[in-house]
């Protein structure tokens, strides 16, 4: 995001920002809802379905220590751009999508494009408002939670009305597109490869630092249930016998419910006094939704969802603040951002998958949401010491 003097610039700025957290989470939260269709247009089974939400969340723990060199080579916003024009790429190629090696082809180009983009927003906003942290994340949280829902909910209808599955998943192409264009104009990366961020290598990362590990045991545990949920939660409805619309509904009402909780979670933990008691309530209310879903999903359904998926966006969004608040300045924050997303997305991208395992194996739903709410009470041990160690005006 270049820096702009003028609060028109900055407001120009902002908008260009949301439409590319916008499309960060459409092309994941989009597929779980046409399992089904995917299921029988190409015959894959349940592990094999999980991989498809896998396979991106890999993807971009792989590529995430990867950006910060893309940017100091191209220029933030350049490579933002480039991230911009990957993502429009992915959903589109899904017109295509029963052909599995297409598929795959785009959903590893989903990855890839999220990894460049998501990848460098906290570097950036550390080095040009480090004095709003708290709002400019919880916009950009808040604003990606928005797309997922929609991506969640409006798939199924978008695809009844366009006559087929795979245009309802290729139609996600369209605001990452318009993202790319008002990047491009208000940005206007093709004139200003500025570099604003450190090109470190593998070695550079803060392997030994022990608040690193703390963050990314917070981050990870929470984004293992998120894209667990994502790949799952659907279809768990559906198995339960509601139909496919209604189970997109209620994923999207997942995403959604985080919309309030992102925006509002990062500029609370910056003012509270009793920080810790926020976060392990948060993390506590998160269990509890994947506690109710594991005992009576179908009782209650809709307050289980916004338990779970409100209170762990709002808890991701103040573990990606807290990127922020412990490091000093742009470059080490881009190098706290590379190591905790490379493993963050690396441990979360095993979820799906291993939820599909244990699907497979046991065919217990209610296994599945109580292993995931024990993960999920796990970071609490790390919270007293992130607390400590933050850097942060009240």
């Amino acid at each position: 995001m270049a820096e702009h003097g003028r609060p028109g610039g900055r407001a120009l700025a902002l908008v260009a920002l949301a439409l590319a957290a916008f499309n960060l989470r459409t092309a994941l939260t989009s597929v779980p809802t046409v399992l089904a269709d995917i299921r029988t247009a190409t015959g894959l089974g349940d592990v094999a379905l999980g991989a498809l939400t896998t396979v991106p969340i890999l993807c971009m723990g792989l590529l995430a220590f990867l950006v910060p060199g893309l940017a100091a080579r191209l220029g933030s916003t350049r490579a933002v751009w480039l991230g911009l024009a990957v993502l429009t790429a992915a959903p589109g190629l899904r017109l295509l999508g029963d052909r599995l090696v297409v598929l795959v082809l785009s959903v590893i180009l989903a990855g890839v494009g999220i990894a460049i983009v998501g990848g460098l927003v906290p570097g950036i906003v550390k080095a040009q408002l480090p004095e709003r942290m708290g709002i400019v994340t919880g916009l950009w949280t808040s604003v990606m939670s928005g797309g997922a829902a929609l991506g969640a909910a409006a798939t199924v209808p978008l695809g009844q009305w366009l006559g087929s599955w795979r245009a309802g998943l290729a139609v996600w192409a369209l605001p990452a597109l318009l993202a790319f264009i008002v990047w491009g104009v208000v940005e206007r990366p093709h004139r200003t490869p500025e570099r604003v961020l450190v090109r470190p290598s593998l070695g550079d990362l803060p392997w030994r630092d022990s608040t690193a590990w703390w963050l990314t045991l917070f981050i990870a545990a929470n984004s293992f249930g998120f894209y667990s949920g994502v790949a799952w939660l659907a279809d768990s409805f559906a198995a339960h016998g509601m139909s496919q619309a209604g189970s997109g509904l209620l994923l999207g009402l997942f995403t959604a419910a985080g919309i309030v909780a992102a925006f509002i979670g990062p500029p609370l933990l910056q003012r509270t006094r009793r920080p810790v008691l926020l976060i392990e309530g948060v993390i506590a209310v998160t269990a509890l939704g994947l506690v109710g879903l594991a005992v009576m999903p179908m009782t209650w359904s809709a307050v289980w969802v916004v338990a779970f998926g409100g209170f762990n966006t709002g808890w991701f969004a103040m573990g990606l603040a807290m990127i922020g608040w412990l490091t000093d300045d742009g470059d080490a924050s881009a190098r706290l951002t590379a190591m905790v997303f490379t493993v963050v997305y690396s441990v979360a991208a095993l979820g799906p998958l291993l939820c599909g395992w244990l699907l497979h194996t046991t065919g217990s739903w209610t296994l599945l949401y109580a292993v995931l709410a024990t993960v999920c009470v796990g970071p609490a041990v790390a919270t007293p010491t992130l607390v400590r160690r933050m850097h942060v005006d009240r």
